[in-house]
């Protein structure tokens, strides 16, 4: 079921963090590389079914940041997927970019087609991740990333919570 409500409130929150950015000097410097990943669980309420779609993710990314705190990147992912009695495997890749507005908080926003075989069936299937976590820099380079997000695509809306490790080449500490 789409969350009407959800959305829209989702869009005034993301553009509320962005007014923060004022607040803070530059977290991620431009000319830094983002590599690492994260393990996500999600579990989907599906129409007309009496099981929830419970989904394990693991998922590598790379990302650049061109500006101060803007980081484009691709992330690509391995989703085991069960639901009651059925199982299977999906992939699924995609373009994400990611703002940080405040201190180490961000939103992020991804696209992502996934592919699933089940049974010799295959389906591909896009949409849309809207993310909202935070970085907790260890050190200089090295930072663990709790997130929550939120994904609607063709045929199901979800949400989760994602933990990640992202390694920061170049980033630039101070200011």
């Amino acid at each position: 079921m789409k969350s009407s409500f959800f959305i829209p409130t989702f869009i005034i929150l993301i553009l509320g963090t962005f007014s923060l950015n004022t607040l803070h000097a530059q977290h991620v410097s431009s000319g830094s590389i983002m590599l690492g990943g994260s393990l996500g669980f999600e579990s989907t309420s599906v129409q007309n079914s009496d099981d929830n779609l419970n989904r394990l993710t693991i998922s590598p990314n790379v990302g650049y940041f061109p500006l101060d705190n803007l980081g484009l990147g691709l992330n690509l992912g391995i989703i085991s997927s069960t639901q009651g009695e059925f199982k299977t495997t999906q992939t699924f890749i995609g373009p994400f970019a990611r703002y940080y507005v405040f201190e180490g908080l961000f939103p992020q926003v991804q696209y992502l087609w996934e592919k699933i075989d089940f049974d010799g069936i295959d389906e591909t299937l896009s949409g849309f991740d809207f993310t909202i976590g935070y970085t907790a820099f260890l050190n200089s380079s090295i930072a663990l990333e709790p997130t929550i997000f939120y994904r609607t695509s063709d045929e199901y809306d979800s949400f989760g919570l994602k933990i990640g490790v992202q390694v920061f080449l170049g980033r630039e500490v101070g200011e």
